[in-house]
């Protein structure tokens, strides 16, 4: 992250760690404790058995891919949120890129650190690995999370690119 004197710091040293918070990875032994956090995010506050159903698959998905990997946050006793990633590697820089797929913070948990815990802890991934750089992409109105990463956390915004992306079925 970038202090206020614009040096990059990790994460933790730049106060971006709550100590009421801690983050492990998504595993086997957790996936059914975060089930509920993705099925907040998928289908709000209510949900079906199907929908239940539907999240176990994906985080069973996610966790066998090999490809792809999640964080989880816990507060206390409760899991509060979770950030998934992939790697990708930059041909220009010669040097891998952490790329954020997702950032999820529980509604009863938000405003306490949660968020920035897990991009601390991706930014240690990717100090860690030598990536060049974290990389993420959010929703033009989705001002929370621009204020998050472009105040708070210090992703810059680049104006000069945009997002093509090529859907392989359905798009919902």
């Amino acid at each position: 992250m970038i202090n206020q004197k614009g040096q990059r710091t990790s994460g933790e040293a730049n106060g971006w760690s709550a100590p009421s918070i801690t983050i492990e990875p998504l595993h086997a032994g957790n996936l059914d404790a975060a089930v509920p956090l993705l099925a907040e995010y998928k289908y709000g506050r209510k949900w079906s058995e199907a929908e239940v159903a539907v999240c176990r698959d994906f985080w069973d998905r996610l966790a066998r891919s090999g490809y792809a990997y999640g964080l989880l946050a816990r507060e206390e006793k409760r899991y509060a949120g979770f950030l998934t990633y992939s790697w990708a590697f930059s041909t220009t820089k010669g040097l891998p890129i952490l790329r954020v797929q997702d950032l999820f913070t529980s509604e009863s948990c938000r405003r306490k650190g949660v968020a920035k815990a897990l991009l601390g802890r991706a930014e240690q991934l990717a100090r860690d690995a030598g990536a060049h750089r974290i990389q993420l992409e959010t929703d033009c109105d989705n001002e929370a999370a621009r204020s998050l990463y472009g105040d708070k956390a210090g992703f810059l915004h680049l104006k000069q690119k945009i997002v093509y992306m090529l859907p392989l079925g359905s798009w919902t």
